[in-house]
């Protein structure tokens, strides 16, 4: 009888649920991801991926990041000086060489010159350009679409014999969402932006090389948490929340959440939303008041010059900062590079494995531990030693934190040391709590309980 039986033998009927179980909520979630009824892969993964780097963001290693500076040509600059898109290449000019004047470690212009429209005023474009690649190193966004297309207009791509270098601003697959940043250089095309300032700046000339067959970066968003610059005007007040820590910003985003439910006056702002890169617009630069303020910030820093029009549409979503304009995000991308000494966070998963494939590996691994880790919990810990007709309370908390610990592990170890963005595996929680659920179901669980019974019968000891 039961009461005759040693503690080993007793756990016998708890091990043998554990692995019908688990094989029944492993196919489940198997299921689940193949066939992706319900967005798993996207849909679960986006949430995930934008959950996880609001709180990554406050562990970035800002401490090693870069000097960036972002200048943005917006609206205001437009309308007060009653110009029209685009821009003539006259008033480019004298916002390049506004920025030269500042002694910057690299200018990075993020408009693309191929434009063969009449202005008169790219002869003195294409001088300035060449003015200041002799002291500055000058990289031009590039128009080439494709074998045999030409970076810029003939005058400006013939700047390359004077250094100016093209970059490649082509999109990442997901760069519209926030996640993926191309960082292999593409046969006929110039090297990604990012790629093309991390390897001149190199502070050990060399030692910084992308190979050319890079996986896109999967951007690691981070805040700014001991610089102030941005917080001035109306920042100020959003500014003063800025210097809190992971456990605040984590209640932060929960009263955040819950903040429909709640009367206006009760909701707490997010603090995080100036971008990670110092930044100001051109009408701030031509501004002498705050030109004295914001002028020392782009001395030995590298300049990017981008654009923050209305109608443009040149913008990113950050999961941290929401949207952004695009300059950001190479600018981000470019500090991930730099900070992380090229160890950057991946987007797709490791040794080309297909999206599926990686979160279906994962969803198995993560079975396994939970099966491994409940057979050690029913062999150590008597109330979880039961009939399989009878499941006890303890055993559906121990369900619950065996997955949500077990997904925890992975999660830490595919993002701190194989580098691969939680795309990959914030859905394989949801699937494997999904399949948990599933293998509940009266047939299934009627199928494993036959199971345990008829490898357990005619044995008196577990009767």
């Amino acid at each position: 009888m039961a009461g005759d039986a040693k503690p080993f033998e007793f756990a016998g009927p708890a091990i043998l649920w554990h692995v019908f179980k688990m094989f029944w909520a492993t196919v489940f979630a198997v299921v689940l991801l193949a066939v992706d009824p319900f967005d798993l892969d996207r849909g679960v993964g986006e949430r995930g991926r934008a959950f996880f780097y609001k709180i990554a963001a406050f562990a970035y290693p800002e401490a090693r990041s870069p000097r960036t500076f972002v200048v943005l040509l917006d609206d205001a600059y437009l309308n007060e000086r009653d110009l029209a898109w685009p821009l003539p290449y006259q008033a480019h000019a004298g916002v390049i060489d506004l920025i030269a004047s500042r002694q910057p470690a690299a200018i990075f212009i993020d408009f693309t010159f191929i434009d063969p429209r009449d202005d008169e005023g790219v002869d003195y474009l294409v001088d300035t350009l060449r003015r200041v690649a002799e002291r500055t190193p000058v990289f031009i966004a590039s128009g080439n679409t494709g074998p045999n297309t030409p970076d810029a207009r003939e005058q400006i791509q013939a700047l390359e014999a004077a250094g100016v270098r093209f970059v490649s601003i082509t999109t990442g697959a997901d760069l519209g969402d926030g996640r993926g940043y191309p960082l292999a250089t593409l046969e006929g095309e110039p090297p990604p932006a990012a790629v093309a300032l991390y390897e001149r700046l190199c502070a050990t000339p060399g030692a910084c090389a992308v190979s050319a067959g890079a996986a896109e970066m999967d951007i690691w968003w981070g805040v700014r948490r001991r610089d102030d610059f941005n917080c001035r005007g109306d920042q100020e007040a959003v500014c003063a929340r800025l210097d809190i820590n992971p456990i605040e910003r984590a209640a932060t985003m929960l009263a955040s959440g819950l903040g429909v439910l709640t009367p206006d006056a009760w909701r707490l702002v997010d603090p995080v939303t100036t971008p990670y890169a110092p930044w100001a617009s051109v009408s701030d630069l031509l501004n002498g008041r705050n030109a004295a303020v914001l002028g020392p910030r782009m001395e030995h820093a590298v300049v990017i010059y981008g654009t923050q029009l209305s109608y443009t549409g040149d913008a990113d979503i950050s999961p941290v900062h929401g949207p952004l304009a695009g300059a950001h995000a190479h600018a981000m991308a470019y500090d991930n590079l730099v900070t992380l000494s090229g160890d950057y966070v991946r987007a797709p998963p490791a040794l080309d494995w297909d999206r599926k494939a990686h979160m279906v590996q994962l969803t198995c691994i993560l079975a396994a531990l939970a099966l491994l880790a409940r057979i050690v919990l029913s062999l150590a810990f008597k109330p979880l030693r039961f009939n399989p007709d009878r499941k006890t309370a303890a055993f559906n908390v121990s369900d619950g934190l065996v997955l949500v610990i077990g997904a925890l592990v992975i999660a830490y170890i595919e993002f701190q040391y194989m580098r691969i963005g939680p795309m990959m595996w914030a859905p394989i929680l949801a699937a494997a709590a999904a399949g948990n659920v599933l293998a509940d179901v009266p047939w299934a669980s009627w199928l494993y309980r036959k199971a345990a019974y008829r490898l357990l019968a005619g044995n008196r000891a577990w009767s």
